[in-house]
């Protein structure tokens, strides 16, 4: 006596497909979402005396697979770093925190909408 087991993988096929359309929309709907947070959290953690510094956090460089957030004044590491005569006032180190904390999160939240 003997059977057949038979398997249709087609719907696997598929599936397996619509991920790997969905990845790279994915990483790069994480990226923006993940610059966008951690600008803003920058912003509300950045010391305020005129505004200048705060203001000036944004997108600084975008590229494949990465985002760099900062700015361009040129206080802008002292503050974050603080020197002999000023104590640190970290903005960025915070945000960056806050990225990584959330990234996977993101990620998951992103990929799982697009397999929809």
């Amino acid at each position: 006596m003997s059977f057949r087991i038979t398997a249709d993988v087609s719907e696997v096929l598929r599936g397996f497909q619509n991920m790997q359309n969905a990845l790279p929309q994915s990483l790069e709907a994480t990226l923006v979402r993940v610059a966008e947070e951690s600008i803003q959290v920058a912003k509300d953690t950045v010391p305020v005396d005129t505004g200048t510094l705060q203001r000036s956090i944004r997108v600084l460089e975008r590229g494949p697979n990465y985002v760099i957030i900062g700015s361009d004044v040129e206080y802008a590491l002292y503050v974050e770093l603080g020197t002999y005569k000023m104590q640190a006032q970290p903005y960025l180190g915070p945000a960056m925190d806050s990225a990584h904390t959330r990234l996977m999160q993101i990620f998951s939240d992103e990929f799982n909408r697009r397999l929809r």
